[in-house]
Formats: C-alpha cells, structure tokens, sequence
C-alpha cells in the first residue's frame, strides 16, 4: 500500500512540476519563436524542474535495479541539490520578480513548492543501500550545475543574453558576480554533505534494524 501510495504522489509530483513548466512557457515565451525555447531551457529553475519530473517519473515506472543505479542515483542527488538551490536562490535574490507573473501559482510552483516537494521525497525516501560515498557524490553532483554555469557564459557571450541579472556582466559586476557563484558552489558542496550524510545514517539504521532480531536470536 505504501509503495502505491508512494507512486501516486510521485506522479502528482511530476504533474505539478509539468504543468508549472507548461504554463510558464505559455505565459512568457510563446510569442519568441525558437529564441523564447532556447531562452526557456536555459534558465536554472526551468531545467532543474524538467529534471526532477522525469526522475519522479523514472522512480514510478523504471525498475529498481535501474533506479538504484549508481547514474541514476548521481542524477536524482544533483537535481535534487538543484532544486533546492532554486528555492533558496529566489528567496534570496529574485522574489521581487513575482509580480511579473500574470498566473503567480506557476511562480509558487516552480520556485517554492516543487523544491519543498523534492526535499521532504529525499528525506522520506532516500536512495537505498549501498551507502553514498562522500568524494564520489560532490564531483558527480556538481557536474550538473557546473556544466549550466559554461553554457550560460558561452551562450551569453554569444548573445548577449543571460537569463539571471546577477550573472549579466552588463548588470553586475565582475566581482559580484564570482561571488555569487562561489557561494552557489559552497551552498551546493554543504547540501551534498548534508544529503549524502541523511542517505548514510538512514542506511546503517536499516541495517542495524535487521540485524537485531538475528544477533538477539544468537543468545
């Protein structure tokens, strides 16, 4: 029962996030041709939330040796430090773009409640056993965040066209803007300790509940 239970929350999940990423690319980007899609994949949030729709989705349908794969596993950690990041970024730095949304649930959504979702799915459902390897998850979890970082840079030199203002060299400056990329990097490192860490004592605390029954059958 819960496993059905677990599997229909995971598909309102990715329904919600789906419907948020539908409904922004309606509101903002319909009248942009091929630029407006380019531009609406390149945003964070945007590409964090299609993620984690489809690795919600990936956790209802695919089986468990696929979802408990090492890839697999590295993906739903990263989208999910991603997606926290994205919560706390636009509580810090863009909650004041709210009112330029003409439908806000899709702000709510996208910003607040698909990152609260993703956070209390890792915290109840963590990745099983084997346990994460701290060395192994920093490197393979950042590569997502890293590799949005060059892209954006490269395709923003090239068209001049960044998708946040606190990574536009034309609206902050250079120094600003390596600090605010090093603090994203500490904020990601620290939730990656963080979450490896939970995943880690959930998995010995399984264990030690297993083999109790079988150490106290021994005496």
């Amino acid at each position: 029962m819960l496993r059905l239970s677990l599997k229909i929350a995971r598909c309102l999940a990715a329904g919600l996030g789906a419907a948020g990423l539908v409904g922004l690319y309606l509101e903002f980007y319909t009248q942009l041709g091929l630029r407006g899609l380019v531009q609406y994949a390149s945003y964070f949030t945007n590409l964090s939330n299609a993620g984690f729709v489809l690795v919600a989705l990936g956790l209802v349908v695919l089986p468990g040796h696929v979802t408990s794969s090492d890839w697999f596993v590295a993906t739903r950690g990263t989208l999910t430090i991603s997606m926290i990041l994205t919560g706390m970024g636009y509580a810090a730095l863009l909650s004041d773009t709210a009112s330029l949304f003409a439908n806000p649930w899709i702000n709510y959504v996208l910003h607040a409640i698909m990152p609260l979702i993703v956070l209390i799915d890792w915290l109840a459902f963590p990745p099983d056993a084997p346990q994460l390897r701290f060395a192994t998850s920093v490197w393979q979890w950042l590569l997502f965040p890293t590799a949005w970082v060059a892209y954006t840079f490269l395709h923003g030199w090239v068209t001049g066209w960044y998708p946040y203002p606190f990574i536009d060299p034309d609206l902050s400056s250079g120094w600003d803007i390596l600090v605010v990329l090093a603090a994203m990097t500490a904020v990601l490192v620290v939730l990656t300790i963080l979450l490896v860490q939970y995943q880690r004592w959930r998995v010995g605390y399984a264990r030690v509940r297993v083999d109790a029954p079988n150490r106290s059958g021994l005496h």
